[in-house]
């Protein structure tokens, strides 16, 4: 009660699990962990494109993979602020990494025509 999220529509993500993703019956909610990013405020984030990435995790050549998300977040002045964040997981998509910083904002820039 007394959130901006009572008269805005706001997003946060959580957690779903599958042995199959082809079979809606092996779906699995996790809603009682809460949302995965914390603190997300005021309207979340959403949208996720994620994909994953074989990494080296030391000197002997050990290699894990990583889940990364690039998502859009309302963490802006208004609900319509067009910003976007970075986020990870090493651990199978458990825990999540939320960046601190955008990945990218609203504004495009044109690239010169090359006239020569």
């Amino acid at each position: 009660k007394g959130s901006v999220c009572e008269a805005q529509c706001c997003t946060f993500p959580y957690l779903l699990t599958a042995s199959n993703w082809k079979d809606p019956t092996t779906y699995q909610s996790h809603i009682d962990r809460g949302p995965i990013f914390d603190r997300i405020l005021p309207y979340g984030s959403e949208d996720p494109m994620v994909w994953t990435d074989t990494v080296t995790i030391n000197k002997v050549g050990e290699k894990r993979t990583v889940i990364k998300a690039i998502l859009h977040d309302e963490q802006g002045p208004s609900r319509t602020t067009a910003i976007g964040r970075y986020a990870f997981s090493d651990d199978g998509g458990v825990n999540w990494v939320y960046s601190k910083e955008d990945a990218y904002n609203g504004t495009v820039l044109w690239a010169a025509e090359d006239n020569a």
